[in-house]
């Protein structure tokens, strides 16, 4: 319950409550890797990237296969001044593509996390293509912002029937 509940709040930017119910989480349950996701996401969006980075560093030897959190660490290291963990994480997510599935978006967020929005827009495109369900949460994603004004993602955010104005700042 914790899980939705911090989830809905942190979609609802109310990053103090999100994080509330995300710490009650990471409490009850530890181990629990999807509390702990959460917890950095509130802590990464909610102003605290190197806080969110030390909380995805350590979850990922407990979820060696969570590329949704490789694609997060890489963001988060960006905005704390961690290029070269950034690049690390990219080379990372290629590493597991060659196991699995890994969603485009998660290197969208990896080039935006780095600065390179070029490359955060086709990565974007290629998640288009594929139809990736994360396109669900871009307009509540503050990793999305950056691309806000480009013609391209505006064109995006069209082809998905999302009006450029649905971003949440």
């Amino acid at each position: 319950m914790n899980t939705y509940a911090a989830a809905i709040e942190y979609f609802a930017c109310d990053y103090g409550s999100a994080l509330s119910h995300a710490e009650r989480l990471t409490e009850m349950a530890p181990d629990y890797v999807w509390g702990r996701y959460w917890l950095a996401l509130v802590h990464g969006d909610g102003g605290d990237p190197f806080q969110a980075v030390d909380v995805l560093y350590r979850l990922l030897p407990d979820a060696p296969g969570m590329a949704i959190a490789v694609g997060k660490l890489a963001y988060y290291a960006g905005l704390a001044g961690q290029p070269d963990l950034s690049r690390s994480m990219l080379t990372r997510l290629d590493e597991m593509s060659r196991a699995q599935y890994v969603d485009p978006m998660l290197y969208g967020w990896c080039w935006i996390g780095l600065g390179d929005v070029d490359k955060a827009v086709e990565a974007y495109e290629a998640a288009y293509r594929e139809r990736s369900p994360l396109f669900t949460v871009v307009p509540v994603d503050a990793s999305s912002l950056v691309l806000s004004e480009r013609p391209a993602f505006k064109d995006l955010l069209s082809r998905l029937r999302y009006p450029a104005t649905a971003l949440v700042p």
